[in-house]
């Protein structure tokens, strides 16, 4: 049983010392063949301007190493080479990625991404901004940013960004933007999430005037003003709400659009892309008929069938008559114009 045992302890031991052999032979077979291998180079996190070291074999031979973007780093400016180890500082614009490594019998590509830790560092921001435009941001490792995140939670990755590079970001504000802080997220081996300093004052619609200001159902309504191209809708006192869509017209400084005919005196509510609500200081009014006078006066002589002739103003907006003890209101006259209506009056 014991010798047993101590037989499959010794086969153990074997197999492992010839595992070990073997190893040890492929690395003198790839050393001595004069091929370049590169095993790997660190050290993980190193930062920008700091020595980085890769660790290979017959590395005396390589004539340069290429970082991403295209950051080529020649061998006159290794800070050291041996055939196994080479030495070199990282430069300011290197980025993370594949590493390769030039050689006279041709390129080899590292495995594994080369990453860095960068200390991003943001110094301005365009302080007030329109959706739709874009804003300049400013600082240090701006290329290292890989998101930014505008208040109401959107986010805006890199490859929408306007234009990236080492000092400054120009990126365009979503429509649904809302007054806040960015937030920006950056790669590296320890990325990185922080605030702006400075909050981003993001535009609303702003009314101006509205005019006329006693109008008419149906009749145009114009609103001045300031970046009112922004409104996605109107609400009118009420209940009845009139879409972008149906605007007569629309611009950054005026809005033309029909008043609907539920509307009643009262501000004029403004909502924009982000479905933020701005609401008008001044107040329409809204003309409403007015009969001043009826004939016949006498209320015996009103029997069905008689003509009725009411006079006044603006009773060419006067759409129906309901009578007393009729169920059913009369939507047919015998004439109607801004001064008077002749009406046929009803059984009962």
């Amino acid at each position: 049983m014991e010798k047993n045992y101590t037989m499959k302890i010794l086969t153990i031991m074997c197999l492992a010392l010839s595992a070990v052999f073997f190893t040890a032979c492929d690395d003198d077979e790839a050393a001595g063949s004069g091929q370049v291998e590169l095993l790997s180079f660190g050290p993980s996190g190193v930062q920008h301007g700091e020595e980085i070291t890769f660790v290979g074999n017959n590395l005396d031979k390589v004539t340069s190493i290429v970082f991403q973007p295209g950051v080529e780093v020649p061998s006159s400016s290794f800070t050291s080479s041996s055939k196994s180890v080479v030495k070199l500082i990282v430069p300011d614009a290197v980025e993370p990625g594949k590493v390769i490594l030039k050689t006279p019998d041709g390129d080899i590509e590292s495995k594994t991404e080369f990453n860095l830790e960068v200390p991003v560092v943001v110094s301005a921001v365009s302080a007030e901004a329109k959706p739709g435009t874009d804003i300049t941001i400013t600082g240090e490792k701006m290329n290292w940013v890989e998101s930014i995140t505008f208040p109401a939670n959107l986010l805006v990755e890199r490859d929408a960004f306007v234009s990236q590079s080492a000092t400054e970001i120009v990126v365009t504000v979503p429509m649904e933007a809302q007054t806040g802080f960015l937030v920006f997220s950056t790669g590296g081996t320890e990325p990185l999430v922080f605030d702006s300093e400075e909050a981003l004052t993001v535009k609303l619609p702003a009314v101006a005037s509205v005019n006329p200001g006693s109008i008419r159902h149906a009749g145009n309504l114009t609103l001045t003003g300031t970046d009112l191209d922004l409104v996605t809708q109107i609400d009118f006192p009420g209940g009845a709400t009139v879409l972008a869509t149906d605007f007569v017209s629309q611009s950054e400084t005026e809005i033309v659009l029909v008043v609907p005919t539920t509307t009643t005196n009262g501000t004029l509510v403004l909502t924009a892309p982000s479905g933020l609500e701005v609401e008008t200081e001044a107040e329409i009014f809204i003309i409403l008929p007015n009969v001043t006078a009826f004939s016949p006066e006498n209320t015996m002589d009103h029997d069905p069938g008689v003509t009725l002739t009411m006079t006044g103003t603006d009773l060419d907006l006067v759409q129906k008559l309901t009578f007393p003890n009729v169920d059913a209101p009369v939507t047919s006259f015998v004439s109607q114009s801004p001064t008077e209506i002749q009406v046929v009056i009803p059984e009962g």
